[in-house]
C-alpha cells in the first residue's frame, strides 16, 4: 500500500449491496478503496432491526444515526 493519501468520491446508492441480517446495507467504501483500513456502510434499519449483539476483537465500530432513536436507551 502506498503512503500517499487518495481522494475518493462516494456517490449515494452506488456502492455494493449486501444481504446482512435481513437488511440490505450498501458498502460505500470497502477494503479495496482504503487498503483494508476502513469500511463504510449505509443502511436503513427498521425499528427493532439491526445486527445481533457481538464483539469484534480487531475492529472498532461506529454508528452514525441520522434519524430515529435507540430503543434500548429510550
Amino acid at each position: 500500500m502506498s503512503d500517499k493519501a487518495a481522494d475518493v468520491i462516494i456517490f449515494p446508492e452506488q456502492g455494493d449491496r449486501l444481504d446482512a441480517f435481513h437488511e440490505e446495507p450498501i458498502v460505500d467504501l470497502g477494503g479495496a478503496q482504503t487498503g483494508g483500513k476502513l469500511s463504510l456502510w449505509t443502511e436503513t434499519t427498521p425499528p427493532g432491526g439491526g445486527p445481533p449483539s457481538r464483539y469484534h476483537a480487531n475492529e472498532d465500530k461506529v454508528f452514525f444515526v441520522q434519524e430515529g432513536k435507540n430503543v434500548l436507551l429510550a
